[in-house]
C-alpha cells in the first residue's frame, strides 16, 4: 500500500459494514470510539516493534563511525535506532523532538510501567494519557524500579475512575515511594521563587507583574485583593471588575491605607479612634482546607490528599496554608444507622457524612470533588413523605448530571449506600462507586443501542 488516507480507511470501514452508515447515530459513535481506540493500541505495538527491532542491548559495541544505537528512554530500557525517529516524525507529519518523545514514552512505559502499558494495549487507557505518566515519572528521576512499584500501586484504579484521579494516585504513589526525590524536587521549585515586574510593550503607563511563591502567601495575597477591590465597588468604582483588582493591586503598596479603607475609616490613621488599633492579622483569611491522610502521616510523613490541590507530602502543608488562622474540621465516619430527616434541606452533619462517604461526583469517571457538587436526591424528593433525606438516598452531582437525571431520560438507582447505577437513554449502563466506575451489559430487557431516547 503506497498511500492511505483517513477517507480511504473510512471507505474500507464502510465496504466492510464495521460500522453501518445507516445504523443510529449513538450506534456508529460507539463503533467508532471502539475502532478509534484499536488503532491506538496498533500505534503503540507499531512503535515499540520498531524500536525492539534490532534487538540492541546496553552491552552491545557499535562503530562510531557507522549506523548506531541510542538510548531514548529512561534507565532500564532497550537502545534504539538513531534513525528510527526521523522515519516515524517524516510518516507523521511531525517534528523530530516530538518523534523522540513519543518513541521515549513508548518505550518507557513498556519497560518501566508495565500494568499502564498493559492498560494501553487493552484499549482501556489512551497511549497519550499513559505518556503523561510517563513524563511525570521523569520529572521526579525515577529509576526504573521505582517506576514498577509505583505501576504496581495504581494498577487497580487505571481505567476504572476518572483519569485526573489515576494522575493525583499516580503522584501519592511517588511520595510513598521516593520521598526522598519528590522532598528535592520541591526543594528545587521553592529555590525558583521570584517576583518580576516590568513595562507593558504597548503603553509605558501600564506595568505587569507575576510571581511564583508559596502556596498560602498566594492565597493571602488573593484574600486582601479580593477585600480590597471589592471595597473599592462597595465605595462607587463603576470600572470592570479585573480593572478594579489591578487598582487594588495599587492600594497594596499602602498598608496603612489599605487597614484604614477595610476598616471604613476614611481619615488618615492618626484621625482614627485610638481604640481602632489596626492589624493585618484582623483581615487574614481563615483556611479552611480539607485534608485526607491517615493519623500516622502525621509522625512518619507521607502523601496527604487536599482537595482541591491533590496529594502533597506532610511537610509540604505548612507551606500550603502559610500564615492562614486554619479551621480544622472533624472527620465524620462514614456508616452506622441512618438519621434522616422529612425536610428537603440537607442538615450539614449530613453533607458532611456523604461527602465524607463519597469524594468525587457520582457520575460514571467524573473526578469533581463532591464538595463542589450539590448533593442529589436520588430518588427525587416528593413533599409529604417522611424519611427521604436520608445518606442512602443522597450523592453528589453537577447541574449538568441533575438535569440529565431531571430532564433528559437518564436512570439512577442506588442500590447501597455510596454504589449508583446509571442507565442512558440508549441503554448504556454504568456503576459508579468507591471503587471507580464499571460498564455494565445491557441485560434488562428492551436494552438496546438501536432504540431511541424518550
Amino acid at each position: 500500500m503506497d498511500e492511505v488516507s483517513v477517507r480511504d480507511v473510512w471507505i474500507d470501514l464502510m465496504d466492510h459494514t464495521w460500522i453501518d452508515p445507516g445504523a443510529p447515530a449513538i450506534q456508529r459513535l460507539e463503533a467508532a470510539l471502539v475502532g478509534e481506540s484499536a488503532m491506538q493500541v496498533v500505534k503503540a505495538r507499531a512503535i515499540l516493534e520498531l524500536a525492539l527491532e534490532a534487538g540492541w542491548s546496553p552491552a552491545d559495541r557499535f562503530d562510531l563511525n557507522g549506523r548506531r544505537a541510542v538510548r531514548l528512554g529512561a534507565d532500564g530500557t532497550a537502545l534504539v535506532d538513531e534513525a528510527l525517529p526521523l522515519e516515524v516524525a517524516a510518516l507523521a507529519g511531525m517534528s523530530v523532538t516530538a518523534a523522540i518523545w513519543l518513541i521515549r514514552d513508548v518505550v518507557n512505559l513498556n519497560s518501566r510501567h508495565p500494568a499502564v502499558w498493559a492498560a494501553v494495549l487493552e484499549g482501556r487507557v489512551p497511549l497519550w494519557r499513559a505518556q503523561q505518566l510517563s513524563g511525570i515519572a521523569e520529572g521526579f528521576d525515577l529509576d526504573r524500579d521505582e517506576c514498577l512499584r509505583v505501576d504496581a500501586r495504581i494498577a487497580a484504579c487505571v481505567g476504572v475512575v476518572g483519569w485526573p484521579r489515576v494522575v493525583n494516585r499516580f503522584r501519592a504513589s511517588i511520595i510513598q515511594v521516593a520521598p526522598g526525590k519528590v522532598a528535592a524536587r520541591a526543594e528545587r521549585a521553592r529555590s525558583g521563587r521570584h517576583v518580576h515586574s516590568g513595562v507593558s510593550a504597548d503603553d509605558p503607563a501600564v506595568g505587569w507583574m507575576s510571581a511564583l511563591a508559596d502556596a498560602g502567601d498566594i492565597q493571602a495575597v488573593e484574600h486582601l485583593l479580593g477585600l480590597v477591590t471589592r471595597t473599592l465597588i462597595e465605595h462607587g468604582d463603576t470600572d470592570p471588575a479585573e480593572v478594579v483588582r489591578s487598582k487594588a493591586l495599587g492600594r497594596l503598596a499602602d498598608p496603612e491605607g489599605v487597614l484604614a479603607l477595610l476598616d471604613g475609616v476614611e481619615n488618615s490613621l492618626q484621625e482614627a479612634p485610638t481604640n481602632q488599633k489596626r492589624s493585618r492579622r484582623r483581615h487574614a483569611p481563615t483556611a479552611q482546607v480539607y485534608i485526607h491522610l491517615n493519623p500516622d502521616m502525621l509522625t512518619k510523613g507521607g502523601p496527604a490528599r487536599v482537595e482541591g490541590v491533590g496529594p502533597v507530602m506532610v511537610d509540604q502543608l505548612a507551606h500550603l496554608v502559610g500564615h492562614h488562622q486554619i479551621r480544622l474540621t472533624p472527620v465524620v465516619q462514614v456508616g452506622g444507622a441512618e438519621q434522616p430527616v422529612d425536610a428537603y434541606e440537607i442538615p450539614e452533619p449530613m453533607r458532611e457524612q456523604v461527602w465524607g462517604r463519597d469524594r468525587y461526583e457520582m457520575f460514571p469517571w467524573s473526578a469533581r470533588e463532591a464538595r463542589h457538587c450539590d448533593l442529589d436526591h436520588t430518588i427525587p424528593y416528593t413533599g409529604g413523605m417522611p424519611g427521604q433525606t436520608r445518606p442512602s438516598n443522597l450523592g453528589p452531582l453537577s447541574r449538568r448530571a441533575h438535569r440529565a437525571k431531571t430532564h433528559c431520560g437518564w436512570q439512577l438507582e442506588q442500590p447501597r449506600p455510596g454504589v449508583f447505577l446509571w442507565t442512558s437513554p440508549w441503554g448504556h449502563r454504568y456503576q459508579v462507586g468507591p471503587g471507580g466506575t464499571r460498564r455494565l451489559p445491557r441485560d434488562r430487557p428492551g436494552d438496546d443501542a438501536n432504540q431511541q431516547p424518550p
